[in-house]
């Protein structure tokens, strides 16, 4: 079975002009247990590297088995915390996720022109060339 290179913009949802994922949409994207999702991104979050991420936890309140209402844990993200999220998962989503942005990436890279850009920021600066 072929997974669409799609992944991540279906995870994504804009609400104010910002888009955010929401961990239980990645775990099923990503056929995961969603308290694993919430351990992985528990452990990002108290990394030294991942401090700054936007990961926001979330309570929603579900039917038990015996019908009484509970609180369950979710977390909304950003996109980058949802990148740095997917980038640590493995499988054939994941690669598809990556390989997406790394030609995204590719794509803006090369509608750069440098030296346009260097004129750029010299302008800027007030320097001369």
């Amino acid at each position: 079975m072929t997974e669409s290179p799609d992944v991540a913009d279906s995870l994504l949802t804009v609400r104010d002009a910002i888009a955010h994922a929401d961990s239980r949409a990645v775990a099923i994207a990503f056929s995961k247990q969603h308290k694993n999702v919430i351990r992985d991104i528990r452990r990002l979050h108290e990394s030294a590297a991942g401090r700054d991420l936007k990961f926001g936890a979330m309570f929603d309140e579900i039917e038990a088995g015996n019908g009484a209402p509970r609180k369950t844990l979710f977390y909304h993200m950003d996109e980058e915390a949802l990148m740095v999220l997917v980038f640590g998962f493995t499988g054939t989503r994941a690669l598809a996720v990556k390989r997406r942005f790394i030609q995204a990436f590719r794509e803006m890279t090369g509608r750069v022109d440098l030296d346009e850009l260097r004129r750029f920021m010299l302008h800027l600066d007030g320097s001369q060339e």
